[in-house]
């Protein structure tokens, strides 16, 4: 593994990205660049929220990461529209780590929208 720098994404490349539902890959960088530089955090949780719940485990995990990213980034998000999925995500065994992690960065970082 190396690292690689996300560079921002614009909103036309994301809409690619994301519709890579084949190319695991592209669609987990998508999420992060998504995440990591998308200015406007609601656009952001409406594109990543998608995919918490995707088929493939890896997909998920990011997706629960890039919540966390936007909750350090931005301070705040709307609990309403993603506790419950994150509390659902808790029994998932490979993003229950993660999604533990990304409740405790709302619970630091975030006030309630």
């Amino acid at each position: 593994m190396h690292y690689e720098e996300l560079s921002p994404i614009s909103r036309e490349e994301a809409a690619i990205a994301l519709a890579h539902d084949d190319d695991t890959y592209l669609l987990c960088q998508g999420l992060l660049r998504i995440a990591l530089h998308e200015e406007d955090g609601e656009w952001a949780l409406d594109h990543v929220g998608r995919f918490l719940f995707h088929s493939h485990p890896e997909v998920r995990a990011v997706a629960v990461s890039s919540v966390g990213y936007l909750v350090r980034i931005h301070r705040r998000i709307d609990v309403t529209r993603v506790l419950p999925a994150l509390y659902a995500l808790q029994a998932d065994g490979y993003v229950a780590a993660r999604v533990r992690e990304t409740l405790e960065d709302i619970r630091q970082f975030a006030s309630a929208a």
